[in-house]
């Protein structure tokens, strides 16, 4: 089982790869050569909710610290500490977002979102993801340090950023063209089986440790049973979504309800997929 305080680490990496799959998305599109509009200030606006998103994983990160006053402090040790150097991407990245958001609401500014803004926001998320990843490089916690933590966390942007929009497409936020929607789902589902096979060859990884007395049991129990429920509501997302992929025409009335059942099932695998690597945490030597 997790460790005590670990439940707010997992919102927040959740929560903020979230955001940065939403805007890596967006500046994809953007990429492509199709506008991204700047659809008001509700929660139906992308960037809007990506900043939301991010805004609430730090105040999730803030229930890890004993002292939530000392966070400033860990900023001193940029150069040499990766959790100095994942505290300014998250403050860059929210900066970014910021000024994406505000582009729009200045006079005379643009109904759609610069696309290089949208850029830039993106190249500060997949930062803070790297760094995200790298304070959890640690040589003396096996489980942790190997390549699937950094697949993880790209996987979780990924996955939730395609299915936010593709479900926005679907209410009517904003229209992707019928090929963009297609090689978007497709990636989806792509990236879900990705990550599904990664799970399982992680734990044959896991399973051949040898973590000691007070390790955890990677081959049973709580541990196993929760890889196959969260591989299964990832292939339950990738049939919803080949389901919709094969609506010709494509027609969001009858696209709508398959897509909030693959958004769902994306989301919550993404978060048994979190609390499956938080709860493989063991520590070598002292």
């Amino acid at each position: 089982m997790m460790r005590r305080g670990d439940g707010s680490l997992v919102f927040f990496t959740v929560l903020s790869q979230w955001s940065v799959g939403i805007v890596v998305c967006l500046a994809g599109i953007a990429v492509s050569g199709s506008p991204v509009p700047n659809t008001g200030s509700g929660p139906a606006n992308p960037v809007l909710l990506a900043l939301l998103l991010v805004v609430a994983a730090t105040t999730a990160s803030f229930l890890h610290l004993g002292n939530p006053l000392n966070a400033p402090r860990a900023m001193r040790n940029i150069v040499t500490s990766w959790l100095s150097r994942e505290i300014f991407a998250i403050g860059l990245f929210t900066v970014c977002l910021l000024t994406t958001l505000v582009s729009g609401r200045m006079p005379g500014g643009s109904d759609t979102y610069p696309g290089y803004l949208l850029i830039a926001c993106s190249l500060a998320g997949l930062f803070l993801v790297w760094a995200m990843a790298r304070v959890y490089r640690i040589p003396t916690v096996p489980s942790w340090d190997s390549g699937f933590t950094l697949l993880g966390f790209l996987s979780t942007s990924l996955c939730l950023g395609l299915a936010t929009l593709l479900l926005f497409d679907a209410t009517g936020v904003f229209s992707l063209v019928g090929g963009m929607r297609t090689s978007l789902a497709a990636l989806l589902v792509a990236v879900l089986l990705l990550e599904t096979g990664a799970g399982f060859v992680n734990h044959y990884r896991l399973a051949r440790m040898d973590t000691g007395m007070a390790g955890p049991r990677f081959s049973s129990g709580f541990f196993s049973t929760l890889l196959r429920v969260r591989s299964a509501m990832a292939l339950v997302a990738c049939l919803a979504l080949l389901f919709v992929l094969r609506l010709e025409p494509f027609s969001a009335g009858a696209a709508l309800p398959w897509l909030l059942l693959a958004a769902a099932l994306v989301l919550a695998q993404a978060f048994a997929g979190r609390v499956l690597f938080f709860a493989s945490y063991f520590r070598l030597g002292l």
